[in-house]
């Protein structure tokens, strides 16, 4: 009884961990699309500084937690899951996708 009731935890854990996942990858295909090309094209040199790159951080960890339901924060809070590191973990990832031509970015 008690494992059926651990693999449902875990099960629901996941779960929570998979929307956030998309939330972040959503985030960052929004980002791309609306800041992102417009910060580069009025750089001199077409990179970000490292205090753009902190305002989109901060910008991927709202967008993300917002496009989040109160059950799926609820429970990776009760499972002290580290929510910050995911989302930069899975926007890593998909601008890394992105920068190595593997998808496109949104609107392309």
């Amino acid at each position: 009884m008690v494992q059926i009731g651990k693999a449902q935890e875990l099960k629901t854990i996941n779960a929570a961990i998979g929307e956030l996942t998309n939330a972040a990858e959503t985030t960052v295909l929004e980002l791309n699309q609306t800041v992102v090309e417009g910060l580069k094209v009025a750089s001199t040199d077409s990179k970000l500084t490292q205090k753009k790159n902190t305002m989109l951080g901060k910008q991927l960890s709202e967008g993300t937690l917002a496009k989040m339901s109160e059950s799926g924060i609820g429970v990776l809070k009760d499972a002290n899951v580290d929510v910050n590191a995911i989302i930069t973990g899975a926007g890593e990832a998909l601008i890394a996708r992105i920068k190595s031509g593997s998808i496109l970015p949104a609107g392309e």
